[in-house]
């Protein structure tokens, strides 16, 4: 026998058989190893989706908070928007008001001038109010748009309605006043000089 036969006629010799329990504990040994290191890896996993979800769970409530507070503000800032317009609305109200009033009593001092008469002095104050302007300087009267000082103004509505002016007041058959005989003048508000005259005497029993 050759020496190389010898060799594999030993190694045949030195193979040894295992039981079924070594080998299940061979098996176990080296796998358990492996079994440790998947464990060590999936519990690294769980905390890491912890933290993930503890983290999304912490801007979830950041967000909603940010939204909580916007809303309030926007709330706010509506409530506060509509307060100051409620405000300027109250003032433009009351600054017309105060304009207003400055107007009639600008008016009513030119009619004053044109009449004692109660009821004719209330019907030139209804007419200067379409020539009298407030500015920021105060009342100014204009006619056609241009300005014009108060004589002009006066001088013109005693020309214009000069029937309701004192001591101007025709008194020929026809006219407001007049207990002559004649044809009586049909009122008219946008009608001549008389029958405006006659509108306005009929219309507030002038006459």
């Amino acid at each position: 026998m050759t020496d190389e036969a010898k060799t594999t006629e030993a190694e045949k010799q030195e193979t040894k058989t295992y039981t079924e329990d070594e080998v299940k504990a061979l098996l176990e040994q080296e796998t358990s190893g492996l079994k440790s290191k998947v464990s060590e890896l999936l519990g690294e996993t769980k905390a890491e989706r912890e933290k993930r979800q503890a983290l999304e769970q912490a801007q979830a409530e950041a967000e909603e908070q940010r939204q909580k507070e916007k809303g309030e503000f926007k709330s706010l800032y509506e409530k506060t928007q509509a307060e100051l317009e409620a405000e300027r609305e109250n003032a433009r109200k009351f600054r017309q008001t105060v304009q207003q009033k400055e107007l009639e009593s600008a008016a009513a001092n030119l009619a004053s001038q044109l009449t004692r008469d109660s009821k004719r002095a209330e019907l030139l104050k209804k007419e200067a109010l379409q020539f009298a302007v407030y500015t920021d300087e105060g009342i100014k009267f204009e006619i056609g748009g241009v300005e014009m000082p108060q004589d002009k103004v006066i001088e013109k509505m005693r020309t214009d309605y000069d029937f309701l002016v004192d001591g101007s007041q025709a008194t020929g058959g026809g006219a407001p006043g007049s207990k002559s005989g004649g044809a009586a003048v049909k009122g008219k508000a946008d009608g001549t000089k008389a029958e405006r005259a006659a509108y306005f005497a009929q219309k507030f029993n002038l006459n």
